[in-house]
């Protein structure tokens, strides 16, 4: 007879119930979550050596992408070079991955030498919201080649810093005459504010949308950002935990009142921006204060909505702009919130003081 953990801990809390069964389900999904990720290292490590000789390991997204959109046929080089890839074949992460997996790519490229290119064009065109400031880093369809003879395809997701930074600099020491990274490695920190300037500058449609904000915000103003993700039930991610409506209605008012003790610590002629990826609490909390500006408009992930209206993705780029624009950042979190990368990010690149607000 074979034993299940998790059926013998939920007999037990069938049975007993109480602190020690919880404590017990925690300690089982801790255990759990730890060897998940030693698994995941372990093939992370064990890939390298592939990565270095130019091959994709067989177990791999590598292998998946190569499979799914590379072929064998002769194809001539237009852009040598290395092209960071967000075309929709892998799961890339929300805007802050996807901006940080650009810049550290872009930060060893720079490094080496190395001609550097964006193709972004799921699910909207990059030039749409950013186009490029020192250099043009375009590259089109056309110019992407997808032979395995001179292009090659390197996933570089969701790992630790130093594994992330060891596979690119693998992976860039024996490039093909086009390769293509996939990657949200966060791997350039320290750097970003001066990364993201010499790539980015705001496209006339940003720009146009950031005015009229920065015309009600002034120029000296204080944020506060939240991620619930699913908690509240209006946001849909990869985290499928939903509160129940007495939990919502508790943690909501738990957020607001926190945020009205941060202002009442402010002078009277002080402006507050707030945003947050759940639309019930941005309703909630744009009339709790006069000084309070919130960017209206819907909210969704990149990753898991990607038939969305221009006006959505816009008001991403917004947020995130205003957020860098801040003199200073709180990122308010209970226990339960996601501490995302989004307002550290931007605090970064903004060069805006960040303050981590658990409470």
């Amino acid at each position: 007879m074979q034993l299940n953990p998790k059926k013998i801990i939920g007999a037990w809390g069938r049975k007993h119930g109480g602190k020690t069964f919880h404590r017990m389900k925690a300690a089982y999904h801790g255990c759990r979550h730890k060897y998940i990720q030693h698994i995941t290292h372990l093939k992370h490590w064990i890939a390298s050596p592939f990565v270095a000789f130019g091959r994709p390991a067989p177990w791999s997204l590598d292998r998946e992408v190569d499979r799914k959109l590379y072929h064998d046929r002769e194809e001539e080089i237009k852009k040598p070079g290395v092209v960071v890839m967000l075309d929709g074949a892998i799961h890339h992460g929300g805007l802050t991955d996807r901006i940080r997996g650009i810049l550290t790519v872009y930060n060893e490229c720079r490094r080496l030498n190395i001609p550097f290119y964006i193709y972004w064009d799921n699910p909207f065109n990059l030039k749409d919201y950013l186009i490029p400031s020192t250099f043009d880093w375009e590259i089109s369809k056309e110019e992407i080649s997808r032979s395995r003879k001179n292009s090659r395809a390197v996933v570089i997701d969701d790992m630790t810093d130093r594994e992330s930074l060891r596979r690119l600099r693998y992976a860039l020491k024996n490039r093909p005459a086009q390769l293509h990274l996939y990657t949200n490695a966060d791997s350039a920190r320290g750097n970003y504010n001066q990364l993201f300037n010499e790539l980015f500058r705001p496209s006339p449609l940003l720009e146009n949308a950031l005015k009229k904000h920065q015309e009600s915000l002034g120029p000296d103003y204080i944020s506060f950002t939240s991620r619930f993700l699913t908690l509240l039930g209006d946001f849909d991610d990869w985290f499928d935990v939903v509160l129940s409506e007495e939990e919502r209605v508790k943690l909501i008012g738990k957020v607001k009142g926190e945020i009205r003790r941060l202002i009442s610590l402010q002078p009277d002629d002080s402006r507050f921006f707030i945003t947050t990826d759940s639309i019930r609490f941005l309703s909630s909390v744009k009339d709790m204060d006069s000084r309070i500006h919130v960017v209206d408009g819907e909210i969704r992930h990149i990753d898991l909505n990607r038939d969305e209206s221009e006006d959505v993705w816009l008001k991403t780029f917004v947020d995130q702009m205003l957020l860098m624009g801040s003199r200073k950042l709180y990122r308010m979190r209970t226990d339960r919130m996601y501490a995302s990368g989004f307002a550290r990010f931007a605090a970064e690149v903004g060069g805006c003081e960040f303050i981590d607000h658990v409470f």
